[in-house]
């Protein structure tokens, strides 16, 4: 990866590899973000949970159980973030939500001292 880097670099100017490197990066932020990668990544730790689950049943080992309990209320709790983001991005999506209507930042005033 580092030889290819190099090689990129030394084929085009160092400040559109910095703008490349940013957009990759900006992008991979938004993917991770979605509800949709949240809602899988709860299924698969709800899936990993319940096999460790019965992994920790057959071998009678409480360590292995609370494991997969553990694992399995975290892949719940990833699955319900998930479908409050997907939720949220449709209703902004079908205009339920305008796009300006979120709150202001904390400490955001006006001349006034009103928040704007």
């Amino acid at each position: 990866m580092e030889q290819e880097t190099t090689e990129i670099q030394g084929s085009a100017p160092p400040r559109a590899v910095a703008e490349l490197k940013d957009a990759v990066t900006d992008a991979f932020e938004r993917l991770a973000q979605t509800g949709s990668v949240d809602r899988l990544r709860g299924y698969a730790n709800e899936a990993i949970g319940e096999t460790k689950l019965s992994i920790g049943l057959a071998l009678s080992s409480p360590e292995i159980v609370l494991q997969g309990l553990a694992q399995q209320a975290l892949g719940q709790a990833q699955r319900y973030i998930g479908e409050a983001k997907l939720a949220e991005e449709a209703n902004i999506r079908d205009g339920v939500i305008p796009t300006d209507a979120c709150s202001p930042p904390i400490g955001a005033t006006d001349q006034g001292g009103a928040i704007q």
